[in-house]
């Protein structure tokens, strides 16, 4: 199960993808993901990484190497405080957060996927994340089971590529 040395992130960087870590997620958060991931569990030897392959209304499927292990969530409780690791697919251009009246490559992406998710033409390039794009973000975030802030952030644009149906890893439905 241990990792060891090596870190993920550093290794997805050479695949073009991006890695986001978070230390306080919750199993809805996982649930709106929908997607693989490395979860930290601390165990009476110290912590160790499982890749999170499945979740269901009563337990996930933990996997490291060939081997796969379906915890019940209670027992998943004693064991994991919300480390999660997970890669994905950043838009062209994207410096690493989109703050208010940012503009590029990155902000002309997320107005469009924005209008595709909302069924709209789309709109033209150069857009600014003004109070408008940042609303209707919001919308998007709030629908999406994320907190509705208006900021482009690492959790939105993984549910925009859900969205838009990029092909990405999906987690295996459990019962």
């Amino acid at each position: 199960m241990p990792l060891g040395d090596a870190d993920p992130c550093r290794a997805a960087l050479a695949q073009q993808v991006l890695c986001w870590r978070t230390s306080s997620a919750t199993l809805a958060l996982l649930r709106t993901l929908d997607r693989p991931g490395l979860l930290a569990l601390h165990t009476g030897s110290g912590r160790v990484y499982a890749r999170l392959a499945g979740l269901g209304s009563r337990h996930v499927v933990l996997a490291a190497g060939a081997q796969a292990w379906r915890v019940p969530l209670e027992d998943l409780a004693g064991l994991w405080r919300g480390e999660y690791t997970t890669l994905w697919r950043a838009p062209p251009g994207y410096p690493g957060s989109l703050a208010r009246n940012a503009r590029g490559p990155a902000v002309d992406d997320l107005a469009r996927a924005l209008a595709v998710s909302r069924r709209e033409p789309p709109p033209a390039a150069g857009q600014a994340l003004d109070a408008t794009l940042a609303q209707r973000l919001a919308g998007f975030q709030m629908a999406a089971g994320l907190k509705a802030d208006g900021l482009a952030g690492p959790a939105t644009l993984m549910q925009l590529n859900r969205t838009l149906g990029l092909a990405e890893p999906r987690l295996v439905a459990e019962r």
